[in-house]
């Protein structure tokens, strides 16, 4: 009779089948700057580096995981916003901003963390410049500029390995739309799938099938990379992508208009189930998510604060 009883407990609450994920132990510190604040936290694809910003998103700085040794990348201006690793950790790609005249001029650079120099690949200039993205196994860039798509040699060379398992197509920000890149026949189209919705924080799946992204002022969205399947996730702000690209993790925030009041991280599985709240801390501001390539950490920051953490994630039914 008890067996009965918990097999019609489990079909009427269907939820309970799906996998949830849980925290691990307590939050650890990866990186403490004493009394600077830093923010945006993302790992490096081989899982050596965390790459981190400071308040502003100015500079950029890394720490390696294992031995905690730091270092500055760059002081540039803005570099700290939407900046890319490449596949093989040895650099970074971000949009800098210079300013004169307190008017504001748009670049992009890349810098070599393994040797320690940086060059421009788009000199500074008014108008629109999107955040750059890695493609065709990491030997071009590209990036809206302007009314222009911008598709930048990146000095990189990749293997005939390599380029055959590169993403076929690579998505980026315009202004307005969401640009589609096909590198194999170098067509270009755009997704508008909530006309005049203005799109933010958009993240590819690793597989390269599906694209998660936000609306101003909106919720979070998943969709197919030619647009259709389009699926609400509800609320939730700067998501990102597990290694497998079923989950995705991200924040949930509150403000009273001048400041983050609540913040807490979860995750969903992309099809909008599975949400499993993470935190649940209402002193404590965990923001911006960075899920380890092996899948197994989260990295955050904590607004206004001083370090770098990371909570082990574990799944269970």
């Amino acid at each position: 009779m008890r067996k009965i009883v918990c097999i019609l407990i489990t079909a009427a609450i269907p939820g309970l089948l799906f996998a949830q994920f849980r925290m691990v132990g307590e939050p650890v510190i990866i990186f403490s700057s004493g009394n600077s604040d830093v923010m945006s936290p993302k790992w490096s694809p081989d899982g050596r580096y965390i790459a981190f910003t400071s308040r502003q998103y100015n500079g950029i700085w890394i720490v390696e995981t294992k031995t905690g040794d730091f270092r500055q990348v760059t002081d540039d201006i803005g570099a700290g916003f939407g900046f890319r690793w490449s596949g093989d950790s040895r650099e970074l790609v971000s949009r800098i901003a210079v300013y004169s005249f307190f008017r504001r001029r748009n670049g992009l650079k890349i810098y070599n963390i393994a040797q320690g120099t940086e060059r421009m690949v788009l000199d500074v200039q008014p108008g629109f410049v999107g955040l750059p993205r890695w493609c065709d196994a990491d030997e071009k860039i590209i990036a809206a500029a302007g009314n222009q798509v911008a598709l930048i040699e990146s000095g990189k060379k990749a293997s005939i390995l390599q380029k055959q398992h590169a993403a076929e197509r690579i998505c980026f920000l315009s202004e307005s739309k969401i640009g589609v890149k096909n590198i194999r026949n170098d067509s270009l189209s755009y997704l508008d799938p909530l006309a005049g919705e203005r799109y933010i924080n958009l993240e590819m799946s690793p597989d390269g099938t599906r694209l998660v992204f936000e609306i101003v002022g909106g919720n979070l969205y998943v969709v197919q990379m030619d647009g259709s399947g389009l699926i609400d996730l509800g609320t939730g702000y700067r998501p990102q992508w597990s290694p497998d690209s079923r989950y995705i993790v991200y924040m949930i925030t509150e403000d009273d208009g001048h400041k983050f009041t609540k913040s807490d991280l979860y995750i969903i599985r992309d099809d909008g189930t599975e949400k499993t709240r993470l935190t649940y801390t209402e002193d404590i501001l965990e923001m911006n998510p960075s899920w380890s390539p092996d899948g197994d950490t989260i990295a955050y920051d904590v607004p206004e604060g001083s370090a770098i953490y990371a909570i082990t994630i574990t799944r269970y039914m």
